[in-house]
C-alpha cells in the first residue's frame, strides 16, 4: 500500500468531564501522528466544551463541532463522519483512552491486509467510587 494513511479520530462528547483529559491525552501521545481529531460536543452541560477549547490548539489537526441540542452519539458520529478526511476512521467514546500504540498497531495491519474495516479488543476498567467502605467479621 503506497497511499499515505490518515486516520481521522471521531469524538463524540456528552457531559465527561472527569474523562475527557485523559482521553485527549491519550490521543495526544500516540506514536503514529497522521491524523485529524474531529470532536463533536453533543450539548454537554457540564465543564466539557471549556476542556475542548483548552485542548483545541495542542492538536495538530483538530476540528470542533458544537451542537446546540441534544442529538445522541450515534448522531454526533454521523456528523463527525460528514467531514471527515481521513481514509480511515475510527471512534473514540469521551469516557475511554487509547494505547500510545494503538494508532500504530491500526495502520500497521491496515498495511498488512488493506480491510475495509478492523475490529479491535477492549479492556473494561471498573472504576469504584465509594465514599465509606464496609467490612464485617465472621
Amino acid at each position: 500500500m503506497n497511499t499515505p494513511i490518515k486516520i481521522s479520530i471521531i469524538i463524540p462528547v456528552y457531559n465527561t468531564e472527569k474523562y475527557l483529559t485523559k482521553c485527549f491525552d491519550s490521543i495526544l501521545n500516540q506514536t503514529f501522528k497522521e491524523m485529524e481529531v474531529i470532536i463533536v460536543n453533543d450539548c454537554s452541560t457540564d465543564e466539557s466544551k471549556k476542556i475542548i477549547l483548552n485542548y483545541l490548539d495542542l492538536f495538530t489537526s483538530a476540528i470542533f463541532i458544537d451542537i446546540d441540542s441534544n442529538i445522541g452519539p450515534g448522531a454526533s458520529k454521523n456528523r463527525g463522519t460528514q467531514i471527515a478526511t481521513g481514509n480511515y476512521l475510527t471512534f473514540i467514546d469521551s469516557d475511554d483512552w487509547i494505547d500510545k500504540d494503538f494508532l500504530e498497531k491500526l495502520v500497521d495491519e491496515i498495511k498488512f491486509s488493506q480491510p475495509d474495516i478492523i475490529c479491535t479488543g477492549i479492556n473494561h476498567v471498573n472504576i469504584l467510587q465509594t465514599s465509606r467502605l464496609q467490612y464485617s467479621v465472621k
